[in-house]
């Protein structure tokens, strides 16, 4: 009973050590399955969508596009806030260290962006307009404390454009 004991108080003793490692190891495998399902539900809307629609309702100023007279028009706008696992903050800590594109930092934001289009995209089809025109992007750092040195950051990015109904 003794040596049993012994043994699970020496176990205790290192799990501290080893906690992290297990931590950050079990975010990179869960992340990455986590942000794979995500992509492929948000690539399932946008197909859904496309073979609905037919066409994207959303396009920039330049390239507006406009069919005909607006008969209606309103603002039109939707978010959505992304952040990076642990994994990917170890990753973009390594790479800071080396420099580079700390690319599990580019994946996270290029996740944030397709999905934000996304969303205004259904968001406009659901209120009835037939184009968003004028689409805009902004984004905004999510963070605990006041300096830039927060490692638990998020950032939010926002979409929004004139809805146009013909």
């Amino acid at each position: 009973m003794a040596e049993s004991a012994e043994s699970i108080i020496a176990l205790l003793s290192i799990l501290p050590s080893i906690l992290p490692i297990i931590l950050i190891l079990f975010s990179a495998v869960y992340g990455t399955i986590y942000q794979n399902g995500l992509d492929k539900k948000r690539l399932n809307r946008e197909m859904a969508f496309f073979n609905k629609y037919g066409k994207d309702n959303l396009m920039t100023l330049e390239n507006h596009g406009l069919i005909g007279k607006p008969v209606a028009m309103n603002l039109v706008f939707t978010n959505v806030t992304v952040g990076p696992s642990w994994w990917q903050l170890f990753i973009g800590w390594l790479k800071g260290i080396f420099g580079g594109e700390i690319q599990s930092y580019s994946r996270v934001l290029n996740y944030g962006r397709m999905e934000v289009l996304q969303r205004l995209r259904e968001k406009a089809a659901q209120e009835g307009w037939d184009q968003v025109i004028n689409v805009r992007l902004e984004s905004v750092v999510i963070s605990k404390s006041a300096g830039r040195n927060d490692k638990t950051s998020a950032i939010e990015i926002y979409a929004y454009g004139t809805a146009v109904k013909y």
